[in-house]
């Protein structure tokens, strides 16, 4: 008599490591396969061949392993960010007057790991939201606990100087 052992299916175990800040492309994936038969070969959706796939940004990955024998198993990787540390612009006016400054800006921070920093290049002791602005540009860098920055810039447009013309002229006689 013989006795024929079933093959052991296969599973992937996986370990993410999400990427630090939005667009650093530090993220990592590395899988091990449990059961089947070695070797393994891996077949990424973004071509790699190996177990641990590296410098990735936050996005959606998936992964096809085959064994020795042909069988194989596919498993879908959502990888996040640990900051998305992101600036919202809620409202900008520029001057309505040529050479005032009475532009504003106001914003909202997203997506932060902690208290967040904001620093004005032009004012670095200045707050999140600008009142008083001339037309000019205005630039941005907020910064996390989690040691992630993001960096904006604003545009405050110069209004258009009054012009008088003289539609209509009656000559007096």
């Amino acid at each position: 008599s013989y006795t024929v052992q079933e093959a052991i299916s296969m599973g992937i175990d996986e370990t993410l490591q999400p990427e630090s800040c939005a667009g650093s492309a530090n993220g990592e994936i590395l899988v091990k396969v449990q059961g089947g038969s070695a070797p393994y070969t891996y077949k990424w959706s973004n071509g790699s061949t190996s177990a641990k796939l590296s410098n990735l940004s936050a996005g959606n990955y998936s992964l096809t392993v085959t064994d020795a024998l042909g069988c194989a198993v596919e498993k879908q990787f959502s990888l996040g960010t640990t900051s998305a540390l992101e600036i919202e612009l809620l409202g900008q006016s520029n001057p309505m007057c040529a050479g005032s400054n009475s532009g504003s800006i106001r914003l909202s921070v997203k997506g932060t790991s902690g208290k967040f920093t904001p620093k004005w290049l032009d004012d670095p002791s200045a707050g999140l939201n600008r009142e008083n602005l001339s037309a000019g540009t205005y630039q941005l860098s907020v910064s996390d606990e989690s040691g992630c920055t993001v960096n904006k810039s604003f545009t405050i447009t110069e209004a258009q100087p009054l012009q008088a013309r003289i539609e209509t002229a009656l000559d007096v006689d």
